[in-house]
């Protein structure tokens, strides 16, 4: 009884209910709304999901403190970004009730839960990642398996209609992160490069027909990046393969897919709706940016124009909503991350991976995700918590 007493500890409840959140929140709730919205699945309120398991994975932490609070000891970069969450936090929680008189209470929530609730619980998932690498393979494998065959399983049911009626559902950008880190998650932290290439190939070509185009193209970067961190020379023959590919397989693909098709507009070099959109939000930010830079203005989007997704399509958006403050803190907290993380990705395995991470969300933040977009926390906070050795890869091997 004992044995089984222990087993049920603090530690070891939190570690179970980190795993069913981490395939809670990368898996079940992108898959459920790709199956409610494609093939009319009851409704289920993922979001709802993501708080309750925010509130237990807190509370979980705060028993652990009792018990042991050495534990939950951080380095200075971690404790950075706990401070600038906070701070962030802040600044929605003090303009929560004025906004409630401009904007609808479910957009403010369904805001909130982008920004507020996601951000704690990936800094979470990613702290717990870091600290407990070896025995999360499992659940990553899980995760990715489960996502591919539900992916390949529909793209094949669905046919040619695929890739037009997934943009129309409106949940491929979200479904394509996910996926995307999850499989560098993965495919990096294999040890035997026929699997690490197996699992390339399947990520690359599921991202492809999952139709986000910066998932894609962010994917294949953060690829780059670590093949570089490993053997610079293999990286920059892959670079040429790649380009090579590119102007090989454009003409063939535009033929079979067809240039409606959202990623054959890849190698179309024609003027795109989707960039042009961009440059008009990014001109508008722009001006949001004037009278928001020094103190930030939440929602800004929604109150200026009356509509969501009014915001530049880059970490701009993220002056524009909580002010300069909150947006140098969060360049010199990625600053300190990539400083230690990229001197340790030389000698270290396990680093790649979050490294890898980091590399597609910063990609994000620059040119293509607004202030909504949360993974940027999961990357830092793991990468914060690392436990750096110089004896890891030989213990591996």
């Amino acid at each position: 009884m004992n044995a089984v007493a222990l087993r049920i500890g603090p530690d070891a409840l939190y570690d179970l209910v980190a795993k069913v959140t981490f395939f809670a929140f990368f898996v079940f709730g992108p898959v459920w709304k790709f199956l409610e919205t494609m093939f009319g699945f009851p409704r289920v309120n993922v979001s709802a999901i993501y708080l309750l398991c925010t509130v237990i994975l807190l509370f979980l932490l705060l028993i652990k403190a009792a018990f042991s609070p050495r534990k939950l000891q951080g380095r200075p970069v971690f404790v950075a970004i706990v401070i600038l969450l906070l701070w962030v936090l802040t600044i929605q929680i003090v303009q929560f009730f004025s906004l409630l008189q401009q904007v609808d209470w479910w957009t403010v929530l369904r805001y909130f839960s982008n920004t507020g609730v996601a951000p704690i619980l990936l800094t979470l998932l990613g702290k717990w990642y870091a600290e407990n690498e070896a025995q999360v393979v499992r659940t990553v494998q899980f995760s990715w398996y489960s996502s591919t065959l539900i992916y390949i399983f529909s793209y094949f049911y669905i046919g040619q209609d695929f890739h037009r009626e997934i943009v129309e559902a409106s949940v491929y950008l979200t479904l394509s992160d996910c996926y995307a880190i999850v499989s560098l998650l993965l495919m990096v932290s294999v040890r035997s490069q026929a699997k690490a290439v197996g699992f390339l190939v399947i990520s690359f070509w599921v991202l492809f027909f999952l139709n986000s185009r910066f998932s894609f193209i962010a994917f294949v970067f953060a690829c780059m990046a670590v093949i570089f961190v490993r053997n610079k020379l293999a990286a920059i023959a892959m670079a040429l393969l790649a380009v090579m590919a590119l102007f090989l397989l454009g003409p063939f693909l535009v033929d079979i897919l067809g240039p409606e098709h959202r990623m054959v507009r890849l190698f179309l070099f024609e003027n795109d709706s989707s960039l042009s959109g961009r440059m008009v939000l990014f001109r508008q930010e722009l001006e949001f940016l004037r009278s928001n830079w020094v103190l930030g203005r939440y929602m800004y989007d929604v109150v200026a124009t009356g509509l969501t997704g009014n915001y530049a399509h880059n970490y701009m958006s993220f002056l524009s909503a909580y002010g300069v403050g909150p947006a140098l803190g969060l360049v010199c907290v990625i600053i300190a991350s990539l400083s230690t993380g990229v001197r340790q990705a030389l000698h270290e395995h396990h680093v790649q991976a979050i490294l890898a991470v980091l590399c597609f969300c910063l990609l994000g933040i620059i040119a293509a995700r607004s202030y909504l977009y949360p993974y940027i926390w999961f990357a830092l906070a793991a990468l914060a918590s690392m436990r750096f050795s110089v004896l890891d890869d030989g213990k591996a091997n």
